[in-house]
């Protein structure tokens, strides 16, 4: 049998990556909601967004979100996609 410890720790050492924080999943009921805000400054052309994460833990769950900014009307991306760790 494999436990989510063992998961984890495969996982890790296949990617090269640091998967200590998502052991906080297996301990914390329910899913975590993830909600945004967004503002656009045109005289600036400044984008702002702001996430927020609630859960039942009492510490931030570990969420990666993949962001970009396409052109509303040509469908392009305008700013490259890039991965923001909640």
């Amino acid at each position: 049998a494999v436990t989510c410890d063992d998961f984890l720790a495969a996982m890790a050492d296949a990617n090269g990556v640091d998967l200590n924080q998502f052991s906080r999943w297996y301990s914390t009921s329910g899913t975590p909601t993830v909600t945004y805000a967004s503002e656009y400054d045109d005289k600036k052309g400044v984008f702002k967004l702001a996430l927020t994460q609630s859960s039942r833990s009492e510490d931030p769950l570990f969420i990666p979100v993949s962001v970009g900014l396409l052109d509303k009307e040509s469908g392009k991306e305008v700013v490259p996609t890039k991965t923001l760790y909640l």
